[in-house]
């Protein structure tokens, strides 16, 4: 149906974000900080658009306050770890992800 398609499609996007949030975070290159940015803002936005953040997870019956929460808590836990002890929260299918990006 269109709204499984619907569905389907935030599910990626959310996927996606999440894959450049956590795998960008590690790379550090022009072109990574801006990917790694621009997926920040559209994490932390309070914006409800069709594909905003917040309107994807309620969708998906996620909470997007815990779920923001728990992005955070990764990214200040990553900070403060030494590099061989840093993880990603998902192993994520994003198109983001994969392209050398070692899950540590």
């Amino acid at each position: 149906s269109d709204d499984q398609a619907l569905r389907d499609l935030m599910l990626a996007v959310l996927e996606d974000g999440i894959a450049c949030f956590q795998g960008y975070f590690f790379k550090p290159s022009r072109t990574h900080e801006k990917l790694f940015q621009e997926a920040e803002e559209w994490i932390s936005s309070k914006d409800e658009g069709v594909f905003s953040f917040n309107t994807i997870c309620e969708t998906l019956g996620l909470d997007p306050g815990r779920l923001r929460n728990g992005l955070e808590q990764w990214k200040a836990k990553q900070i403060r770890a030494p590099l061989e002890a840093r993880k990603r929260l998902i192993l994520s299918k994003g198109k983001c992800a994969g392209k050398n990006i070692e899950a540590a």
